[in-house]
């Protein structure tokens, strides 16, 4: 005789640091995108117009990601936490 399995139970709560690690890294992969569109755009327009390549604005936008990458992950970490997540 075969005893019943239960149904299956609520979806586990992300641990504060799983968490917040899979919301950087989806911050990190858009905002990467956002960098390689404009260094395309930045590095293109010059070269069919002829001019030199301006890379401030693309190092910016590099340097914008990273920023925007760590507030993303400790935001997450903080709401996780407070939330009552381990």
């Amino acid at each position: 005789m075969t005893t019943p399995t239960p149904p299956p139970g609520p979806d586990p709560i992300p641990s504060t640091s799983a968490d917040a690690n899979s919301r950087a890294l989806r911050t990190l992969l858009q905002n990467l995108l956002f960098d390689v569109l404009l260094a395309v755009i930045v590095v293109v327009l010059p070269l069919v117009q002829a001019t030199t390549v301006d890379w401030s604005l693309v190092i910016g936008s590099v340097i914008k990601t990273a920023v925007v990458t760590t507030l993303s992950w400790v935001q997450r970490a903080i709401e996780t936490r407070n939330a009552g997540n381990p």
